[in-house]
């Protein structure tokens, strides 16, 4: 799955183009929970745990202000978490880090790696 912000949109809106293995209509993802920096605590996983035992049908891990090693290590839990539950997980901007812990898919802005690239590095089956 690759996201791209819309540049059209000033980034409200995705254009969606999604390739992934669980699904290859954006539409069934029903609740898309998308993370951010505020919420990162001690109790950030169990968060996001119950989020989805609520119905969450994607997540894409968004981290703005953190190191790689922070990233991964979330995505790592993330990526564990979001196999339990059988939902994508959608990592933010980085490429490095989605193919770090094998996301389902990459969500990329207008400003960042542009989609074609993302695709082609992330290969076909995501």
């Amino acid at each position: 799955v690759v996201f791209a912000t819309c540049a059209q949109c000033n980034g409200h809106a995705l254009a969606r183009r999604c390739v992934s293995q669980r699904s290859r209509d954006p539409a069934t993802y029903q609740l898309y929970l998308v993370t951010d920096d505020a919420f990162l605590d001690d109790q950030f996983y169990y968060k996001v745990e119950a989020a989805i035992r609520g119905g969450v049908t994607c997540l894409q891990l968004r981290l703005k202000n953190v190191s790689t090693s922070v990233y991964v290590s979330w995505a790592q839990k993330m990526r564990q978490l979001t196999q339990q539950h059988h939902i994508p997980l959608i990592v933010d901007d980085r490429l490095d880090v989605a193919l770090a812990v094998e996301a389902d898919g990459l969500h990329v802005g207008g400003d960042d790696l542009p989609w074609r690239t993302a695709r082609r590095l992330l290969g076909s089956h995501r």
